[in-house]
């Protein structure tokens, strides 16, 4: 049975994961509006820092990075995940939500992959099997080569790219920067 606080945290997931889910419909309401994709990110973001930090502060968790996790920090959110969402939202201007959401979360092959040519995992043919199996139906599904998607298709191969070398990096640089200092820098702390 789930304490307390696990009870917490499996909820904000589950908010975290239907507002995340919603992300892409806003989107495409918002574009024929006149919102670019920097406009986009830029609303997200602000958005994002500020719940985030005025939850921290409210709960006195609020707590400031060193100068070199700053740097971490700076590296992972303002380059690679904006790079990644860039290429995300991007790829909504040119595919329909579901195609770019099916690609998107192509990203646990690349950090498998990742991983294993980093040295960090080992990939069984079983595993390997599966990878192929999955991409082959992707590339069935959205069917990228003879309709006019196949730009959203790539940007959005192109994000879960991006959002795996988040992954993997931040798997490594964020060991030594406290919980409370990620969350208020990245909305996705809660994801």
């Amino acid at each position: 049975m789930p304490t307390r606080t696990g009870s917490l945290g499996i909820l904000l997931v589950l908010v975290s994961a239907v507002l995340f889910g919603f992300m892409p419909i806003f989107a495409r309401l918002a574009y024929p509006q006149g919102v670019s994709v920097g406009e986009m990110l830029l609303v997200r973001f602000l958005f994002g820092f500020l719940f985030i930090g005025a939850f921290l502060a409210f709960t006195r968790r609020l707590s400031l990075p060193s100068v070199r996790q700053v740097l971490v920090l700076v590296g992972l959110g303002a380059v690679t995940y904006f790079i990644q969402s860039t290429l995300y939202f991007t790829s909504l201007l040119y595919s329909p939500v579901a195609i770019a959401v099916l690609v998107l979360y192509t990203y646990p092959i690349f950090v498998a992959i990742g991983s294993f040519a980093l040295g960090w995992e080992k990939i069984s043919r079983r595993l390997t099997g599966v990878f192929i199996i999955a991409l082959v139906g992707l590339v069935l599904v959205a069917n990228p080569f003879v309709s006019p998607i196949g730009l959203g298709v790539i940007f959005a191969f192109g994000s879960a790219i991006m959002y795996a070398i988040y992954i993997l990096s931040g798997s490594r640089l964020l060991r030594s920067v406290r919980v409370e200092v990620r969350c208020s820098v990245s909305w996705e702390g809660l994801r």
